[in-house]
């Protein structure tokens, strides 16, 4: 781009103020701003000018800039670039309709998500006719606008385009994330069925007490807040979506046993997925998790991710917001929250099926949440125990790339030792590191279980199933990795861990039998740890009959969880057939008429 080039003056970005002379500026060395001759120039002897310094002063004074409060220029620059964004998005739309299936350049009608542009702003328009601007003659007028931008959540659905795209109109070929607006629901052509809500006085308070009374610890990684921020606008489907994912999981805890069925919710949550939240939105990926996590039908959990995956990418979840004007805080921090809660759940399912992961690290330059410092209550602790799952599952990711790459290492013996050391070390210092208070011991001290019951006895679980994971490759005859020196210890190992897991889940099963119901990793462990005593049964006769021992008890808390376990399916903690209509506790925002066995809409 010319160093000649300015803005048209119709531009409202507000113009920099350039002081240099033209060609301190072109050789992008210091200028000391000296007139008529710049020192810089006098000592090379080159000719000094300042006619771009001087354009820059001209244009602030046309644009009037130069006095406008920097408030007001906040608005300006806003404005324009959401013109700016949602303009460059149609003809993206444009040239990608035109490479696939050709299109009327004349009467340009693009099917599906890409149909129209969102907003057709020029620049100086002002699309945010809700914003009131303050005055500029206030101190807080800087803190209120940018308040109520942030407030705004644009960056909730969004369009990623990468470094590199063929959709490219950027000169700098950089990545884009693009806001979407996202519009409200059209009542008239909703089903009915998705109108009921619990009561919002009684019902709908104590369903969100109970999901973060007893299901939030397993999975601490959604804040209050925002599903109190959703119900403001249940106009949004992809908020009614969220209630009914939480209201879904809540209901078995219900003291009624009227109450206790959450399949209603898993249904009309399920329906408006499909019907009604087809676009991406970061709530959407939320419920999908959640949604996934409590579906125990078999090949359900690899559908949802597979979905939630593709929204993560289609938004951007993957990537820091870089073309923001200035940072708003609580919406990223619900975009790296959404991340994060998709990669560990993604990563775990992958890992059950011995699938490849969905999410490749190297992509993302999302950071891992910091370790907050503040008072350690029982909210601070569970989130620092969350932060650990995450940077547990990072691990567990890279150790999976390894064994998949691992049968063309075997070539390169070094690069093989080197990798599986860093892997091994990697997991012995994220169990060194863990905080005193979140060690296995001490957490099963706690008479509440908070933890134990909870993400802790989760975490310790995965993580000797991980050991096991990494070790298990060399658990084979020696013979046949006999050259394999570095591996020499993972059968001991592996065996270690194992027995690990049995005292681990024989503890859930006496202080916490529910714990089975909720978790995720506790199951899914005892396949390992079951494959690592056959092999010991069968190929180290020094310990096969402990191998047959503990193989036997763990047949035998392989029954009882098995029964815990299949009790919770969908919102629902019995095998029991619910093929009524809801109960009459469910009447609500919508007001409803009970008539023999159905429900009818009597007044929206």
């Amino acid at each position: 781009m010319a160093s000649t080039y300015l803005r048209p003056l119709t531009s409202s970005k507000r113009v920099k103020l350039v002081l240099t002379c033209d060609n301190c500026k072109d050789r992008k060395v210091k200028c000391d701003k000296e007139r008529p001759e710049c020192g810089t120039c006098k000592k090379t002897r080159r000719p000094c000018s300042y006619n771009y310094a001087d354009r820059t002063v001209l244009m602030r004074d046309q644009q009037g800039l130069g006095s406008l409060p920097d408030s007001t220029c906040i608005q300006n620059q806003l404005n324009y670039l959401q013109g700016m964004q949602f303009g460059q998005l149609f003809e993206e739309a444009g040239f990608l309709a035109m490479a696939t299936r050709g299109v009327d350049v004349d009467n340009l009608q693009i099917p599906g998500m890409l149909a129209r542009p969102l907003v057709t702003a020029q620049p100086g328009d002002n699309i945010f006719d809700n914003i009131q601007v303050p005055q500029p003659s206030e101190d807080s007028a800087m803190n209120e606008l940018t308040s109520s931008i942030s407030n705004l959540r644009l960056y909730e659905s969004t369009r990623y385009i990468g470094e590199g795209s063929l959709l490219m109109l950027d000169d700098d070929n950089n990545e884009l994330i693009i806001p979407e607006q996202q519009e409200d629901f059209d009542w008239s052509v909703v089903d009915d069925s998705l109108k009921y809500l619990p009561n919002l006085e009684t019902e709908v308070e104590q369903l969100i007490n109970l999901y973060y009374k007893h299901v939030h610890r397993y999975f601490p990684a959604l804040r209050i807040q925002v599903i109190w921020d959703a119900l403001q606008q249940l106009s949004k489907p992809q908020h009614l979506l969220l209630l009914n994912c939480i209201f879904c999981v809540a209901s078995p805890f219900h003291d009624d046993p009227d109450k206790q069925d959450g399949k209603i919710f898993f249904d009309r949550a399920e329906e408006l997925l499909y019907e009604y939240c087809t676009k991406p939105h970061v709530l959407t990926v939320i419920s999908i998790v959640i949604l996934s996590r409590h579906n125990k039908q078999a090949g359900t959990a690899w559908t949802y991710h597979g979905i939630a995956t593709k929204m993560l990418l289609e938004l951007g979840l993957h990537r820091k917001c870089r073309n923001l004007i200035f940072k708003m805080d609580e919406v990223e921090r619900l975009r790296n929250e959404a991340f994060w809660m998709t990669f560990i759940s993604e990563n775990f399912v992958s890992t059950t099926y011995g699938r490849p992961n969905m999410i490749d690290e190297t992509d993302c330059n999302i950071e891992v949440p910091r370790i907050p410092y503040d008072q350690l209550d029982e909210n601070v602790q569970l989130e620092i125990a969350y932060i650990n799952l995450i940077n547990l599952s990072r691990i567990c990711a890279r150790v999976r790339k390894y064994l998949h790459a691992a049968p063309r290492l075997r070539i390169l013996m070094q690069d093989d030792q080197n990798k599986f050391r860093v892997l091994d070390v990697a997991l012995s210092c994220w169990l060194h590191e863990l905080p005193q208070w979140l060690k296995f011991d001490e957490i099963m001290k706690d008479p509440d279980g908070t933890l134990l019951n909870g993400i802790g006895g989760d975490m310790h679980i995965f993580f000797s199933t991980i050991m096991i994971l990494l070790h298990g490759r060399y658990l084979k005859p020696a013979n046949q990795y006999a050259d394999l020196s570095y591996s020499a210890d993972s059968p001991v190992i592996c065996m270690q861990h194992a027995i690990i897991i049995v005292h681990y889940l024989e503890i859930l099963l006496t202080k916490h039998p529910e714990f089975f119901a909720l978790a995720v990793s506790g199951p899914f462990a005892i396949s390992p740890a079951k494959r690592v005593f056959t092999w010991h049964a069968k190929f180290d006769s020094e310990n096969r009959k402990k191998s047959e021992e503990m193989k036997a008890r763990l047949e035998a808390i392989e029954g009882q969880i098995l029964k815990i376990s299949r009790t919770y399916d969908r919102g629902r903690i019995h095998n029991e057939n619910f093929n009524d209509r809801p109960t009459e506790w469910l009447a609500s925002h919508f007001i409803l008429k009970r008539v023999d066995r159905t429900y009818q809409l009597c007044n929206m």
